[in-house]
C-alpha cells in the first residue's frame, strides 16, 4: 500500500487553511463546476439518507446539497479546519468533520452518496483515496466527483516556460488513467467525461491572485523561491492575450461518477458511527 506524503499533505493543509478567509472571493471557477456537477445529480434516481461532501471547504456545495435532499443527513468533510470554519458563516444545515480523505472516520457503508468536487487531485495517490471512500460507501452507493485534466493553465505553464520559470503549475491526471483506477477498486459503471472553460481576466497578476486565493499554489516544490520583478514581466510578456489585452486560461475539468463495490473487503480503519463523527468544528 503507498501512503500518501505527510509531508505534501501537511503543505497542502497549510495552503488551505491560509486562503480560507479569502476563498470565497477568489472561487468562482469552483463554484461554476460544483454547479455543474450537481446538475449531474439530475441524472440519476437517489433518495439518500447519508450524504458526504468530501473538500468541502467552505461549504457551497455543502448547501446545495442540503437544499436538494433536505431529509438526508449531509456532512461537510474536510482537512482544512479554517476553511470549514468561513463555512459556518453560511449556517451548514450538515455537521462539519475535520477528516483526511485517506482516513475518514465513519463506518463502512455509512454514506449513500460520496460528492466531491475540486477536490481529488490533491489525493496522491488517488488509489488510496478511492478506496477509502468505497469502504464508507454502502455497496451500490454513488460516487460523484469532479477532477482536473492536464491541459488545465495550459497557457500559465507555456508562459512560465518560456519565460524560463520551472515548476509553476501543478500537474494533473489524465481522465483514462482515472477510469482505469476506478475500475482497479471495483467501481461498478464508471463514467467519465471532460468539459473545457475558458476563463479570462484582466492581466496575469489577476490569475495568479485568483489561483493563490483559492489555495492552488503548486506544492511539489516547497523550497521553491518568489518570483521576482523580472521574472513576472517575462511571464506576463510571454503570455499571449486577446484583441481586448486580455488573457484566458483553461480549465479541463474531468466529471465522474461509478457506483461503490458490492463488497468491502480491502483494507484496515478504525472506525465509527456517524452518530458519532469525531473532531467536529466549534
Amino acid at each position: 500500500m503507498n501512503e500518501p506524503d505527510r509531508a505534501r499533505q501537511a503543505r497542502l493543509r497549510r495552503r488551505f487553511d491560509r486562503a480560507a478567509a479569502r476563498y470565497d472571493e477568489c472561487a468562482g471557477v469552483q463554484r461554476e463546476i460544483t454547479h455543474r456537477l450537481l446538475e449531474r445529480l439530475d441524472l440519476v434516481q437517489l433518495d439518500p439518507g447519508c450524504v458526504v461532501d468530501l473538500g468541502a471547504g467552505t461549504g457551497d456545495g455543502t448547501v446545495q446539497l442540503h437544499q436538494r435532499y433536505p431529509q438526508a443527513r449531509v456532512l461537510a468533510v474536510d482537512f482544512s479546519q479554517a476553511m470549514l470554519r468561513q463555512g459556518q458563516k453560511r449556517e451548514l444545515a450538515g455537521s462539519s468533520v475535520v477528516a483526511d480523505a485517506f482516513h475518514l472516520p465513519f463506518a463502512p457503508g455509512t454514506a449513500d452518496l460520496v460528492f466531491s468536487s475540486s477536490t481529488l487531485q490533491w489525493c496522491v495517490p488517488l488509489a488510496e483515496v478511492l478506496r477509502e471512500i468505497s469502504r464508507v460507501l454502502r455497496p451500490d452507493g454513488l460516487l460523484m466527483f469532479s477532477t482536473y485534466g492536464p491541459d488545465t493553465l495550459q497557457e500559465l505553464h507555456a508562459a512560465q516556460q518560456a519565460a524560463g520559470m520551472e515548476g509553476g503549475v501543478n500537474e494533473f491526471s489524465d481522465m483514462h488513467p482515472i477510469g482505469d483506477l476506478l475500475l482497479e477498486e471495483g467501481y461498478q459503471d464508471p463514467v467519465l467525461d471532460v468539459e473545457r472553460l475558458d476563463v479570462s481576466y484582466a492581466s496575469v497578476r489577476d490569475l495568479m491572485i485568483e489561483l493563490k486565493g483559492i489555495g492552488s499554489s503548486r506544492i511539489e516544490s516547497p523550497a521553491a523561491q518568489p518570483c521576482t520583478r523580472h521574472q513576472w514581466q517575462a511571464l506576463a510578456d510571454a503570455y499571449p492575450t486577446d484583441d481586448q489585452g486580455r488573457i484566458h486560461a483553461t480549465y479541463e475539468v474531468i466529471f465522474g461518477h461509478a457506483l461503490a463495490p458490492v463488497s468491502h473487503t480491502r483494507g484496515k480503519t478504525a472506525t465509527i458511527p456517524v452518530t458519532a463523527v469525531g473532531r467536529q468544528v466549534r
